[in-house]
């Protein structure tokens, strides 16, 4: 074997039942991408360039 990768996937409602206050500071992506169409793209494209 030359190549190994390993996916870890967190299902999004279990995800959902551990992050809360303090802890969703960190993961405020998830909630941003589980918006509908239409709503977190245009907030990302508004700030490309801004943060890393």
């Amino acid at each position: 074997m030359t190549h190994l990768l390993s996916l870890d996937v967190l299902p999004t409602l279990d995800m959902w039942e551990i992050l809360r206050g303090a802890d969703a500071k960190v993961a405020w992506h998830l909630y941003l991408m589980a918006q509908p169409a239409g709503i977190p793209e245009p907030m990302i494209e508004a700030h490309i360039g801004r943060s890393i």
